[in-house]
């Protein structure tokens, strides 16, 4: 790794060091093949982390197999349920392959013990995994105990899409000059005359969210769908009987000012994280240091030492999961976010973390001001990944 590349793995850890950790040659799988598949003893001796009985779900499409003994159980949407023979059961690198067969074809699941984040709704899953169908895919997904509850829905608006979006650059520069803004919060989205109040959050992935909102404006009260789509800084507003709606984001620092709605909650903590990443990905490195704690200080790092960690940065990405419960200590309180995350340096090389970011706020403290009750990043515990 050379010096360069490992300012930027710092600027990303934060408050880790260590590198990745050399690649071990690739083996080649054990299969046991029919007749007899390994029974569930066999299984667990041989990759101890992987239950026997075990759930794999995918995004886009919507797929979920379930390996139950001698069984995989396909379900999808609108498609027929099937149920397939195992015919094969590979102990693979990490993990585990399993081949079923029916009359339609072959599906073939692989469950790795690696810890996955759901990308459209944050939700974290102790394993990864793909399913392949009849000579489709893989599609990739995560995994979960068989047994294990389905986790919550996304209950937010992510925050790569929060911030004030304008017709021009005009309209970014005298935001007060034009009517045709739109104010994009957590929780709503505002226009000059309405307000559309989430609901509930359909679908989303890194660049496009379905929301459905409760709007009122000018007397009138109403329901509808609205997809946000964004590519880099052009959000596109679309709907069902409406002609889309194109707006750039303001380069104003409003992001921050914005994130009014619940700015105390576990899921305001969450944001900041992704606020921070944003920030980065538009090499906006004072935003981005501007949310740690302690003016940025809380990094370690200069404001200029910071944005010099970022200099072999061509791109990053995170994947946030669920924050933790707050927890208090010494009038603040802390929650925990986990995350991954992706960094592409200039040179093209590829570098992945794990771990978490903690953040604190104070406690509403009599004359704690308006900063000091929002959250910051505190800490950042992070390692390097394969």
């Amino acid at each position: 790794m050379t010096r360069i590349a490992l300012l930027a793995t710092a600027a990303l850890l934060a408050a880790c060091n260590g590198d990745p950790a050399p690649s071990e040659p690739k083996a080649e799988p054990k299969v046991a093949t029919k007749p007899g598949p390994p029974s569930a003893a066999v299984i667990a001796s041989q990759e101890p982390g992987l239950p026997a009985r075990i759930r794999v779900s995918t995004n886009e499409p919507f797929w979920q197999a379930v390996i139950d003994g001698e069984v995989v159980s396909l379900t999808g949407v609108d498609s027929q349920p099937r149920r397939l023979s195992i015919i094969a059961d590979a102990v693979i690198p990490d993990g585990r392959r399993v081949t079923a067969s029916d009359a339609k074809g072959t599906v073939t699941v692989e469950v790795y013990g690696r810890e996955c984040i759901n990308d459209m709704s944050g939700a974290p899953f102790p394993y990864s995994g793909s399913i392949g169908i009849d000579g489709t895919g893989p599609f990739k997904g995560c995994a979960a105990p068989a047994d294990a509850p389905m986790p919550p829905e996304p209950t937010a608006i992510p925050a790569v899409f929060i911030g004030l979006w304008a017709k021009d650059e005009e309209g970014c520069r005298v935001p007060a000059s034009s009517i045709e803004w739109v104010r994009v919060t957590s929780q709503a989205l505002r226009f000059h005359e309405s307000l559309g109040t989430l609901r509930g959050v359909r679908a989303s992935n890194a660049d496009s969210v379905e929301l459905d909102l409760a709007f009122e404006g000018e007397g009138e009260t109403w329901q509808a769908i609205r997809t946000l789509r964004r590519s880099g800084d052009v959000l596109t507003i679309s709907g069902k009987g409406v002609a889309p709606l194109r707006r750039i984001r303001c380069a104003t620092g409003d992001e921050a000012a914005v994130v009014s709605d619940g700015e105390t909650s576990p899921t305001a903590a969450r944001e900041v994280v992704l606020r921070y990443y944003a920030a980065i990905d538009r090499r906006d490195y004072g935003s981005a240091y501007a949310l740690w704690g302690d003016g940025g200080r809380a990094s370690g790092k200069s404001a200029a030492d910071f944005a010099r960690g970022f200099a072999e940065t061509e791109k990053s990405r995170v994947t946030a999961g669920l924050p933790s419960a707050p927890q208090g200590a010494a009038g603040s309180l802390y929650v925990e976010v986990p995350v991954q995350v992706a960094a592409t340096l200039r040179s093209g090389a590829e570098q992945r973390f794990a771990g978490s970011y903690t953040l604190r706020r104070v406690n509403g403290l009599p004359g704690a001001t308006p900063a000091q009750l929002r959250w910051h990043i505190h800490r950042a515990t992070l390692r390097p990944v394969r």
